[in-house]
């Protein structure tokens, strides 16, 4: 899933989009971009961002290729960019 901050169609809070992804994080089959930038879509280097981690990902689930280190070390929000 990915979702930005500032996203005025799709509050942060919004509940609904919160109950689904935490329900899909328990079941292991989700994971969240979340970019600070941009409105409802993703423009420059999140895009660019957002395009390498999508591709991580089919890589892993699709190719079998080694699974980078987001994909597997889950971190909190706090922590983001450190």
């Amino acid at each position: 899933m990915m979702h930005n901050k500032r996203d005025s169609i799709v509050p942060p809070g919004f509940r609904g989009y919160e109950q689904l992804f935490i329900a899909l994080r328990r079941l292991e089959k989700a994971w969240l971009l979340q970019y600070d930038n941009g409105d409802h879509f993703v423009k420059g280097r999140d895009a660019l961002d957002y395009t390498l981690r999508v591709r991580q990902f089919f890589d892993l689930y699709l190719k079998g290729i080694a699974a980078t280190l987001w994909l597997t070390e889950a971190r909190h929000w706090k922590t983001k960019g450190s």
